[in-house]
């Protein structure tokens, strides 16, 4: 009873010390460190309180080259996709490595043309691998984009070449040849889309300045 004691509160790594709280008669209530207290009637209490320390966050501006205004497109960011137009942010980064990714984006209303992630740059180094985030940043989506080929034919014939359905590069040639089934004959394409082929030539060259849409026209032969 009367004697002194001092009392210093060490916290942990990723904690603070918020106070010392005590009751009884001589404790003490203080923010500081190191208390002295006196027991002078009884028993006392001193409770020592820490919280843990809130991790920061950052915030990423996404943006992306290649891509038309207005189009949406998309981050991807250990596995969680955020998207948006033009420049949006992505808020609550954990500090630490990431991963990033792009998913690819596609013209609206009619998906003819897509644009696919040719390469992710951040301010803190390129995403071919997992980037330290430490800071609020910059992410930037390089997009090329791909046209659709569409391919169709009325009856009486095929097309062999390339495929209904081929994304083609920025001046991609393609070759389709027209070939007419039994009891019918070719009559002419019917090409639509900068690139495409519209005549009565069977076998052609397309190039993909954009999407194309090509009809192989067959007819039935004339009876005799």
């Amino acid at each position: 009873l009367g004697k002194s004691v001092n009392l210093t509160a060490v916290k942990d790594t990723g904690y603070l010390f918020v106070g010392w709280v005590g009751t009884g008669s001589g404790s003490v209530t203080s923010r500081s460190v190191t208390i002295l207290v006196k027991p002078s009637g009884g028993a006392i209490t001193e409770f020592a309180v820490f919280r843990p320390i809130a991790a920061p966050t950052w915030t990423l501006d996404v943006q992306a080259t290649g891509i038309p205004a207005g189009q949406n497109y998309s981050v991807t960011i250990d596995g969680v996709t955020y998207s948006g137009v033009g420049t949006f942010a992505v808020t609550n980064i954990s500090s630490g490595n990431h991963l990033f990714s792009a998913p690819m984006a596609y013209s609206e209303p009619t998906v003819n043309t897509r644009y696919v992630a040719s390469g992710i740059a951040t301010s803190f180094g390129t995403a071919s691998g997992p980037v330290f985030v430490g800071a609020n940043g910059t992410v930037t989506v390089s997009f090329t984009p791909e046209y659709l080929l569409t391919i169709a034919t009325t009856t009486g014939g095929t097309v062999s070449g390339a495929s209904n359905g081929d994304w083609l590069s920025p001046g991609a040639i393609e070759t389709l040849t027209a070939t007419a089934s039994t009891g019918y004959h070719f009559v002419a394409w019917n090409g639509t889309g900068v690139g495409s082929y519209s005549g009565s030539t069977a076998s052609i060259s397309v190039t993909a300045n954009g999407p194309i849409t090509e009809l192989a026209q067959f007819v039935v032969n004339p009876v005799p």
